[in-house]
């Protein structure tokens, strides 16, 4: 599902700081993939790339928040990103997560309930290999797209940098982000989203790494007084 991208405030709209589209220019587009959230079914805990996904979209309508802004920097304080987070919105978000018994959007790297998906789709379009490496060791590892999809050979958790050989295609996680850029071509990506039921939106020329940030106003909470 392609979103329309988030209206930034001002104060990030007009800052001069550096775009997500300065750092991939040499890409035609740029699209952040939204980690979905999980249903926690006691059958396939075990093995998350089973588990039912549920996408930001339905998130904001079953917890009644105002947008994916709001959601991410609610994620954002989840995992110690933001240092506070307006009170009502919190308990409306955890009420939601623990009702339908959710895992919260994964943090750091690429949801494995993505990876496959992904591997498979590649394989499809005629990829036999990718190039997996990290965001704090750029030494690219070559790895067989069919061992990894067939457990053959092991996912590496940890590495959060997936690069066709020919360069086509860039995966990108960072450390604390709750989504992946993921960029290419426009028509490739369009096609994956739908391929992979991905859920997200395009960057434009002047999208910020921290595209949701606004002021929070109302009582707020930080960090010693969220029961997690």
């Amino acid at each position: 599902m392609i979103l329309e991208t988030p209206t930034q405030i001002p104060e990030i709209e007009n800052n001069g700081d550096k775009s997500i589209r300065d750092k991939y220019f040499g890409y035609e587009s740029t699209f952040i993939i939204l980690h979905p959230f999980l249903k926690n079914d006691s059958v396939n805990i075990e093995n998350e790339k089973d588990l039912t996904r549920l996408n930001w979209s339905e998130i904001v309508d079953l917890a009644k928040l105002k947008d994916i802004k709001e959601l991410d920097r609610i994620l954002a304080f989840l995992h110690c990103a933001r240092s506070i987070a307006p009170k009502s919105v919190w308990l409306k978000y955890k009420k939601t997560i623990e009702f339908y018994n959710l895992l919260d959007a994964e943090v750091d790297n690429y949801p494995i309930c993505l990876v496959y998906p992904t591997l498979n789709y590649l394989y499809a379009i005629g990829y036999r290999n990718i190039f997996i490496y990290s965001e704090y060791n750029e030494t690219k590892i070559s790895y067989a797209i069919e061992e990894l999809i067939n457990n053959e050979t092991n996912w590496p958790m940890y590495q959060t940098r997936i690069l066709t050989p020919d360069y086509k295609i860039l995966f990108e996680t960072n450390v604390d982000e709750r989504f992946t850029y993921v960029s290419g071509d426009k028509s490739t990506i369009d096609k994956m989203v739908e391929a992979i039921n991905l859920e997200g939106f395009y960057c434009d020329t002047n999208t910020k790494p921290y595209w949701s940030d606004e002021v929070e106003t109302g009582e707020t909470i930080d960090w010693s007084s969220a029961a997690y």
